[in-house]
């Protein structure tokens, strides 16, 4: 049973910030293209795809995002998004995808570089605190510019 189905009826009555849609976007899909780009020079020098396959399977991850988005009742659609599919009656955004690499990948990126040098217990606490501060900024960021909303 989707939340849509339950009875509960989404914010459908304010348009969303288009240039906050743009800023994301853009901004998003830079730091992927760099996360990409990174990980081959890694993968080159260390001799592995692993680092490629990393940015590039947290991308696809953005996929599933409708599982997480009836489950949470996490509505992007306002008039004016730009989206890609439709799944349990909730449009994605084009930035999904982009949004997971640069969210997950650019940590996991780093981490895992620092996990093949020899990571000490410090640094691993530090990466935790890196994803939980880049997760609530990004949130912070786009609900408060309009891109999307909890209801």
């Amino acid at each position: 049973m989707t939340a849509i189905s339950a009875g509960l009826v989404p914010p459908v009555d304010q348009p969303v910030s288009q240039p906050m849609q743009i800023i994301l976007i853009t901004a998003s899909y830079i730091i992927w293209v760099g996360l990409v780009l990174y990980s081959i020079y890694l993968g080159y020098y260390a001799r592995t795809p692993f680092y490629t396959f990393l940015v590039i399977a947290a991308g696809y991850g953005g996929l599933f995002e409708p599982l997480y988005d009836d489950a949470l009742m996490l509505y992007f659609y306002r008039p004016g998004q730009i989206s890609l599919f439709t799944s349990f009656n909730i449009p994605q955004p084009i930035w999904v995808y982009s949004g997971y690499a640069t969210l997950y990948a650019s940590v996991a990126l780093f981490f895992t570089r620092d996990v093949a040098r020899g990571m000490k217990r410090a640094d691993y606490w530090k990466y935790c605190l890196i994803e939980f501060l880049t997760s609530c900024a990004f949130e912070m960021i786009a609900i408060n510019g309009g891109a999307y909303e909890y209801w």
